[in-house]
């Protein structure tokens, strides 16, 4: 896997400007990583959410050792981010007496705690909102990358950290979701420790791949995905972007499988493009390369968005009917043999 298949969201340039992709910072000398099954560090750290959710300044040290703390790392106007949030507020809400739930934001340059607060009001956030100068919390927990979900239980005692979804898994049966019920219930979660990275492009398999129109990387003319997808073949919508690494030595590959002319597939591809100049690179490359395919572009990532795409390359197989049967473990990684073994086993059982 390519190292921009980050989308990076919890460094601190990157939480304060809403970006998607960077490299996590050094933490400084003075910044102790938190011990999981140990106690968690007391803080005092500023309310952003005053006006909705309690006092001015939030005291750790009153909660820590009495009732359970549930943090969510989240992002302004990143909306799976702050789509778990607002689940999390939704699950915890009435349970206060036995586990309180904090929003947590890097604030700095470009994003300062007043801008949180309007955010978290425009939406619905009525719990506070940490502000986390310096990242410290974000730090002490190890956050790579937004919506990092965190659980101390009413012993102060930290058990669980960098939860991607309430969806994910965190044993048999067990989902970071039932984890939350569990200490709003009772208090206390056995230890889980720092999360696998989670995917959340996978919580689409089965369902139908989201509608949406683009403008070609080469002539501006806009296509609707509903139109490009063929209902008589095997179809695949490859994600990637021009400052990947990992994609432009993928995409010649792909376009030499397609100049094979393979029957029963049909490849789209989406690049990201968040300005002119990226834009105009990524012409540049798809020229250069004689690539065939459709490339479309995908401005400010909202394609990229709407498939939970958090890296790039990734590539989603999606059945004629529209249905994303799967997405591709390597991403566009020996795209050729994943594809025709998915064209085998998929396109005859759908009598397509």
């Amino acid at each position: 896997m390519n190292v921009a298949r980050s989308v990076s969201l919890a460094v601190v340039v990157a939480l304060a400007a809403a970006s998607s992709a960077s490299s996590a910072p050094k933490s400084p000398s003075t910044t102790v990583l938190a011990e999981f099954g140990g106690p968690f560090p007391a803080a005092t750290l500023r309310n952003a959410n005053a006006a909705a959710g309690g006092t001015a300044q939030i005291d750790l040290a009153t909660d820590l050792g009495k009732r359970a703390i549930v943090l969510v790392y989240w992002i302004p106007k990143h909306t799976r981010s702050e789509q778990q949030l607002l689940e999390a507020q939704k699950r915890l809400a009435g349970r206060e007496s036995t586990a309180v739930l904090y929003g947590v934001v890097a604030v700095g340059p470009g994003l300062s705690a007043e801008t949180v607060g309007a955010r978290a009001k425009e939406i619905g956030i009525r719990v506070p909102v940490l502000a986390d100068e310096g990242f410290k919390i974000g730090q002490q927990l190890a956050v790579q990358a937004a919506p990092a979900i965190a659980v101390i239980d009413r012993y102060g005692r930290l058990r669980l950290a960098n939860g991607g979804s309430l969806l994910q898994t965190i044993e048999y049966k067990m989902t970071v979701a039932d984890a939350l019920a569990r200490v709003a219930s009772t208090g206390e979660l056995g230890t889980y420790g720092s999360l696998p990275r989670y995917e959340p492009a996978f919580e689409l398999v089965g369902k139908q791949a989201p509608d949406f129109s683009a403008p070609s990387v080469t002539d501006g003319i806009v296509y609707r995905w509903s139109k490009l997808l063929d209902p008589n073949k095997l179809n695949v919508l490859v994600f990637w972007a021009i400052d990947c690494p990992h994609c432009r030595k993928s995409l010649p590959e792909i376009g030499q499988y397609i100049r094979g002319n393979p029957p029963g597939v049909n490849v789209v591809t989406v690049a990201r493009c968040d300005n002119d100049a990226m834009r105009t690179k990524t012409r540049e490359f798809v020229s250069l390369n004689g690539l065939p395919m459709a490339t479309l572009a995908d401005i400010n990532s909202s394609v990229a968005e709407a498939y939970n795409v958090t890296g790039t390359p990734t590539a989603f197989v999606i059945r004629p009917s529209g249905i994303v049967e799967s997405i591709l473990p390597q991403g566009a990684e020996n795209f050729a043999a994943q594809v025709e073994a998915k064209k085998k086993s998929l396109l005859p059982a759908t009598g397509s």
